[in-house]
């Protein structure tokens, strides 16, 4: 008697943020409805969808959904003008939708980028691709791109040599790899648009980011609005709470 073959499953990964429920998030009808979605699975793709599978749907989006007529310039527009959309790019392609306010932002700064593609593949090419306002800090400035890079050898190397704890069993080691991989992130995601993101910096993440506080906000009853942890002009001090420090 021939032996049936079963059908592959692909095994499910293990993700750090829990996978939204996608069937139920594509059947957002109204604007509201689909601006919440693109919100509840924001942080799911930012973290466990890998950056290159966010450039990959977002060129599929631009080809097959935009109407924009700028297939051949996605070849020659350089990854790097995309990143920033691509996550969005993502999820238009898997809700099958896009909240108007997302595709106005495309069409507004993401299809000037195509417009200019060769124009900008000639310029990255012929300039340093780390953002002015980094590579003109000062040497002694703690976020000064030689250290930077320095820190992103060291945790790219962490990440090769610890790519099995993907999927371990143990949540610590798959916490320090996603953690690791969120700050490699961020620091490549620095040197190219000047944006410091994470809330640690050094060689082992030993430094904390302080928030300053740049301009006072105020509740109906005339009090500053506060966060704990953020450092406050009026006060010179960093606000926990009823504690000043």
């Amino acid at each position: 008697m021939a032996t049936k073959k079963g059908k592959f499953v692909p095994k499910k990964k293990r993700t750090l943020i829990s996978e939204p429920n996608w069937d139920k998030l594509r059947k957002a009808s109204t604007e509201e409805d689909r601006e919440n979605a693109f919100k509840i699975a924001s942080d799911f793709v930012h973290y466990e969808v890998p950056e290159k599978e966010h450039l990959h749907w977002m060129k599929a989006w631009i080809r097959e959904k935009s109407n924009w007529d700028l297939n051949d310039n996605i070849v020659e527009l350089p990854d790097a003008y995309l990143v920033p959309f691509a996550k969005y790019g993502w999820l238009a392609v898997m809700l099958g939708y896009i909240p108007v306010r997302h595709e106005n932002s495309f069409i507004k700064n993401l299809k000037p980028f195509l417009t200019r593609s060769n124009e900008l593949r000639n310029k990255l090419n012929q300039e340093p691709q780390i953002h002015p306002t980094v590579s003109s800090r000062d040497p002694e400035d703690f976020l000064h791109p030689d250290k930077v890079k320095k820190w992103l050898d060291y945790w790219t190397a962490f990440i090769k040599e610890n790519s099995k704890n993907i999927e371990t069993a143990s949540k610590e080691r798959r916490i320090a790899y996603q953690t690791a991989n969120t700050y490699v992130w961020n620091m490549r995601n620095y040197l190219r648009s000047g944006v410091w993101g994470d809330n640690r910096f050094g060689e082992k993440r030993e430094g904390k980011v302080m928030v300053v506080c740049k301009a006072l906000a105020y509740n109906a009853a005339g009090e500053v609005k506060r966060s704990k942890g953020t450092w406050y002009p009026d006060i010179q001090a960093v606000w926990e709470g009823a504690t000043i420090v």
